[in-house]
C-alpha cells in the first residue's frame, strides 16, 4: 500500500477548500475523511520505518540527475497555491552519476529534504539544487531562502521523533539521514535565521565490478585435458594459452 505524501494531502485540502458547489457540511465531511487518510498514512509510515521491521532493501542502479528531476516535478504539482516557489537544478557533472540504492527509499529521502525547504518558504522563494562530484563521491547541495533554522536547533534535527512542526512526526529528516548513511554517505545541515538553509548530501557512486580474466599457466612438460561439449570452450582455452607448444587433449562428454 503506497504511503500518501504530506504534500499531496496538503494539495488535496486546498482543492477541497476552493471547490465550488459544496455545502459546508459536505466540505467538513470530506476534509474529515482526508484527515483520517493523513493519520492512517502517518501510522503506516511509523510502522514501515521501525528499525526492527524494516524490509530488506532491494537495490538497483539509479541515475541521480533523473531522479532529482522527477522529485522536483512532483513537488511543483503539490506546492500550495499561496506560495510561488522556483526550482533551479544545476549539474556540474561531466557524466551520469549512478547510485546503487533502493529507488523508493532514496527518492523519499530527497523528497523529505525538499519538503522542508518548501515549508520554510513563506510566499515566494527559490530552492537551488546543485550536483558536483569529487572522485567517487557525488555531492548534492539543496539550499533555500526560507526562514532558516536557529543554531541551537540544528544539532537536534534528523533525530528520530524529534520535530518542530505542529503536524510533524519527526521521521522525515531521520529517514533521509538513515537512507544516506546506509549507502555510506552523510548529510550536513547549515542555516541562518531569516536567510535560509543549506543541506549537503554526499553519497558514494556505484562502481561496476569487472570480471577477472581467466588465466591458465601450463609448463612445457604438463598436459592440459579439456572435457566439455561446447566447442567454444575448447577454442577459448586455446586462445587463453596462446602458445602452440602446449599439449592440450580435448574430450567431449559421453565419449
Amino acid at each position: 500500500m503506497p504511503i500518501v505524501s504530506k504534500g499531496a494531502i496538503g494539495s488535496l485540502r486546498l482543492r477541497i477548500d476552493n471547490a465550488d458547489g459544496l455545502s459546508d457540511a459536505d466540505r467538513e465531511k470530506i476534509i474529515s475523511s482526508v484527515n483520517d487518510i493523513s493519520a492512517a498514512s502517518k501510522n503506516l509510515l511509523k510502522t514501515k520505518r521501525n528499525d526492527e521491521e524494516l524490509p530488506q532493501n532491494i537495490k538497483s542502479q539509479i541515475e541521480l540527475s533523473g531522479l532529482l528531476k522527477k522529485v522536483i516535478a512532483l513537488k511543483k504539482e503539490s506546492i500550495p497555491q499561496d506560495k510561488k516557489i522556483a526550482f533551479d537544478l544545476m549539474s556540474e557533472l561531466q557524466e551520469e552519476s549512478i547510485l546503487n540504492a533502493n529507488s523508493h527509499e532514496i527518492e523519499e529521502a530527497f523528497s523529505n529534504i525538499i519538503d522542508n525547504s518548501v515549508e520554510a518558504i513563506a510566499g515566494s522563494g527559490l530552492i537551488k539544487i546543485t550536483l558536483n562530484r569529487s572522485d567517487d563521491i557525488v555531492l548534492v547541495t539543496i539550499s533555500d531562502n526560507g526562514c532558516g533554522i536557529s543554531e541551537d536547533t540544528i544539532p537536534k534535527l534528523m533525530q528520530k521523533h524529534v520535530t518542530f512542526k505542529v503536524d510533524g512526526n519527526g521521521l522525515g529528516l531521520y529517514h533521509a539521514r538513515q537512507t544516506v548513511e546506509e549507502l555510506g554517505g552523510s548529510i550536513q545541515i547549515s542555516s541562518v535565521l531569516t536567510k535560509g538553509t543549506e543541506v549537503k548530501i554526499e553519497i558514494p557512486l556505484f562502481k561496476e565490478t569487472k570480471a577477472e580474466l581467466l588465466t591458465i599457466s601450463v609448463s612445457p612438460k604438463q598436459k592440459l585435458v579439456i572435457v566439455d561439449d561446447d566447442r567454444n570452450i575448447h577454442a577459448a582455452v586455446g586462445i587463453v594459452l596462446g602458445e602452440k607448444n602446449k599439449e592440450v587433449i580435448h574430450f567431449k562428454f559421453g565419449l
